[in-house]
């Protein structure tokens, strides 16, 4: 009986021991509002730590399993279309959900000529033209949200 000594799901993830449909395996979760048991494996429920462990007879296996939540949707909350050479703009973006552990963003300028961003997404226009800026999940989801800019000379 051998489980590995810790294994990384994300939520929704369905985790499948090799031991699973061996007959008189006795499964227990540590931790139930974070893990299911379903017909095909353990389901991560929520984003935690739990301890799975696996009887058979006088040997047991313990795994602890970290569940972790990925952003699932980013989208820009304030936006500009247009700014002026020398303006500064701070957008905002929504990374979703709350429960995801970790909710940065990194950010791009298609053109810094244009336009630069910085690394907290304060956008500063430099000459008339257009660039799209993009914030991308840092959390190894690979998500982004663009927002089109055109800047104009004052």
């Amino acid at each position: 009986l051998a489980l590995p000594p810790t294994i990384e799901l994300s939520v929704g993830v369905t985790y499948t021991p090799e031991q699973f449909a061996v007959s008189g395996v006795a499964w227990t979760l540590s931790r139930v509002e974070l893990m299911e048991q379903t017909p095909y494996g353990f389901k991560a429920l929520l984003p935690g730590t739990l301890t799975l462990t696996a009887q058979l007879h006088d040997q047991t296996a313990v795994c602890f399993v970290h569940i972790t939540q990925f952003v699932s949707s980013i989208s820009f909350v304030s936006t500009k279309d247009t700014m002026t050479v020398g303006e500064t703009f701070l957008p905002t973006v929504s990374c979703l959900p709350l429960t995801a552990e970790n909710r940065r963003v990194a950010w791009h300028s298609s053109d810094p000529q244009v336009a630069s961003v910085n690394e907290i997404g304060l956008i500063t226009a430099h000459t008339s033209g257009k660039t799209i800026i993009t914030a991308t999940t840092t959390d190894g989801s690979e998500l982004s949200a663009q927002m089109p800019l055109t800047v104009t000379a004052q």
